[in-house]
């Protein structure tokens, strides 16, 4: 075991420093250094079913969907706000979701998707999709849909009405990063 720590250790040394000269028979032939090694980067989540990725926002928790079709994150708040004469703590959840989605009722694109599922609710477009916003009283729900193949991706945040433009251009920039593949 203390071997392969070592053999990892210099190999992750060696990708730090610039490649070195081999000089084989008076000939000098260049030394590849770790091409072969995949780096993961745990900021951002791929996927490979529904050909997206999209980078995790920091500070906020992360957690893979049981269906494997996309991601949760999260993040719980608690901010002072005046009841009666007096402050309290009033404690909310920051939820977005982004996930594949099959289009099942096979719909020709994503604008006659929204037209079905989201008449009379105010969209905004976009060069690549579709934002709905969704007052619900005391929530509010922002979805945004890109066309993946013939799928769709969703992402969509849920956010106590009250605290939704601050989210807001967060969410936006989350999504403006989701690439396709």
């Amino acid at each position: 075991m203390k071997k392969l720590s070592l053999i990892v250790l210099a190999l992750v040394l060696a990708g730090c420093m610039p490649a070195q000269e081999a000089v084989v028979d008076g000939e000098s032939e260049g030394l590849e250094a770790l091409d072969q090694v995949e780096v993961v980067d745990d900021s951002v989540y791929t996927n490979e079913v529904f050909d997206f990725s999209v980078k995790k926002i920091e500070g906020y928790g992360f957690e893979e969907l049981p269906s494997g079709n996309g991601i949760v994150l999260t993040k719980h708040v608690v901010i002072q706000k005046e009841k009666d004469d007096e402050m309290q703590d009033f404690p909310y959840r920051v939820e977005i979701v982004v996930s594949g989605v099959e289009n099942v009722l096979n719909y020709d694109g994503i604008a006659e998707m929204v037209a079905d599922r989201y008449s009379g609710f105010q969209t905004e477009f976009d060069a690549r999709g579709i934002y709905v916003n969704e007052g619900m009283g005391e929530n509010a729900v922002r979805h945004y849909f890109l066309m993946s193949g013939g799928d769709f991706v969703e992402a969509s945040m849920k956010i106590p009405s009250f605290v939704y433009n601050e989210y807001k251009g967060e969410f936006d920039q989350l999504v403006e990063g989701i690439i396709l593949f």
